[in-house]
């Protein structure tokens, strides 16, 4: 889709995601991915997907309910003291990637689909 002169976008795309090449002729989108973290207040030795997983279960286990994102992000900071290193809540974009995993592991323990 032509955004300029010599740009161009595919559908669905936001022009903030392209990367366009010195000449302009063709580009190259950039697939969204998810912003790394650096939390802290992760044990030593204990991977955070563990961690994440936790909350997770627990989660479920008083609500009755899956956690969105900006849910796991407050029971990480509430439960287990997992925050950036700003001591701002891990961002919801961020977790949003382990939500599936998260997911399919709960899913699966639980001997049940999807």
């Amino acid at each position: 889709m032509p955004v300029g002169p010599g740009r161009v976008r595919a559908l669905g795309q936001a022009p903030e995601s392209e990367q366009h090449t010195r000449a302009g002729a063709a580009t190259a989108v950039v697939d969204a991915v998810a912003p790394e973290a650096d939390p802290v207040g992760i044990p030593d030795g204990v991977p955070r997907e563990e961690v994440y997983f936790a909350a997770y279960r627990r989660f479920i286990a008083e609500r009755g309910n899956r956690p969105s994102a900006p849910q796991l992000s407050q029971a990480l900071q509430k439960w287990h003291g997992v925050t950036n290193r700003d001591g701002t809540p891990l961002d919801d974009a961020y977790l949003h990637s382990y939500l599936r995993e998260l997911r399919d592991r709960y899913s699966a323990e639980m001997g049940v689909s999807g």
